[in-house]
């Protein structure tokens, strides 16, 4: 039976992931919870294509040289020996919770197990594969090290958990949470129209890495990302680009990266030719900056607070939508509203629903991503 502390887990797991934020956003939050669920060393999650080709990953402890043998030697996880993402998602006929519960013969034999998992100071793996309107859409992990194996109670968890992260991909906004984000770092990549960057930050090349891509999403690493070669098409070949900003968004662990392309030109040249200099300079400027978004911020200033699950669901809805939002998604009573608002109200100290929207939703300071 479960505690009363794991079920203040459970609700708080289930809000976040009830949020409208892009899963792969809330992801370090949702992980530092699934720690307290399911006891584990780390949790990983990737996200990938129908036949399991991964798109984006995080990983909490992998080693950053782990990290590069699976992006850039891929051939080395597949085929039907190994037993990694591309075949724990992309395989049919297989059991969607605990592939590896009771690893198959051969298992520790495999570079996947020797060269991730156990470079990873890693033994034991209970997984989930996400499904979203009947399409594979990812592979969420936990681990741990030799001693103690996961137990199939343990898998019946991992197969909530999995229910949440789907429902987080379901139903993700990522415009919604970026209305009100909160800016906190930004980098430059100044760029030639044939693809050259003459000039990329530390800054850049850190938030870059970041978002972690994999596979087709940046294929080799000594270049560009894919994506920034199409904001630079998209702004030099505006004429077949009419409808088509030059800009991009990518959820990341712990925020949001926005990309923005614009021509570079001369301080202080005047708005009527600043395009055309510009553009006859031959430079483009690719902005990123990091983003914590609005729900995410307040979820992280309520988790810390005395409230019970539904008070805390009841502050996170007043924050984003006042009482109406409040009632609209959690389909209480009026009464048992006003009781929680009169406990949240306490717990802030506020007086009002404009005072407690307010303080929810103040910027926050010296916002960075978690590492």
């Amino acid at each position: 039976m479960g505690t009363r502390k794991d079920s203040r887990s459970w609700a708080r797991l289930r809000l976040l992931c009830c949020s409208g934020l892009e899963l792969m956003s809330l992801v370090p939050d949702a992980f530092s919870i699934i720690h307290e669920l399911v006891p584990h060393a780390a949790s990983a999650i990737f996200l990938t294509h129908d036949d399991g080709t991964p798109h984006g990953f995080f990983h909490e402890d992998s080693p950053r040289e782990v990290q590069d043998t699976f992006l850039n030697e891929p051939q080395l996880f597949t085929g039907p020996a190994e037993y990694n993402v591309f075949r724990l998602v992309g395989a049919r006929n297989t059991r969607k919770i605990g592939q590896l519960l009771e690893p198959p013969p051969g298992f520790f034999d495999t570079n996947t197990y020797h060269l991730l998992v156990r470079a990873s100071g890693h033994h034991y793996i209970l997984d989930g594969r996400l499904e979203v309107d009947g399409r594979r859409a990812g592979l969420l992990t936990l681990y741990r090290e030799t001693g103690t194996p996961f137990k199939a109670a343990e898998a019946e968890d991992m197969a909530r958990i999995v229910a949440y992260f789907e429902h987080a991909l379901r139903s993700s906004s990522a415009a919604q949470a970026l209305s009100a984000a909160t800016y906190s770092e930004e980098a430059l990549i100044i760029v030639r129209p044939d693809g050259r960057a003459p000039f990329v930050s530390a800054a850049a090349l850190d938030l870059l890495d970041r978002i972690h891509l994999a596979g087709p999403e940046w294929p080799d690493r000594r270049l560009l990302p894919p994506f920034c070669l199409k904001l630079l098409d998209v702004i030099c070949h505006d004429a077949r680009y009419p409808r088509t900003l030059p800009s991009a968004t990518f959820a990341v662990p712990g925020g949001c990266i926005t990309a923005t392309a614009h021509w570079l030109h001369e301080a202080g040249a005047a708005p009527a030719t600043a395009w055309e200099e510009s553009a006859n300079s031959g430079l483009v400027g690719i902005h990123l900056k990091f983003a914590v978004p609005q729900p995410l911020a307040v979820w992280r200033r309520l988790r810390g607070a005395d409230l019970s699950p539904q008070q805390m669901s009841v502050a996170f809805w007043m924050a984003a939508g006042g009482r109406a939002a409040a009632r609209s998604n959690m389909g209480i009573s009026e009464a048992v509203l006003q009781d929680c608002v009169k406990a949240v109200y306490g717990a802030f100290g506020c007086s009002s629903e404009e005072e407690l929207r307010r303080t929810l939703n103040a910027p926050a300071s010296g916002a960075t991503l978690p590492s």
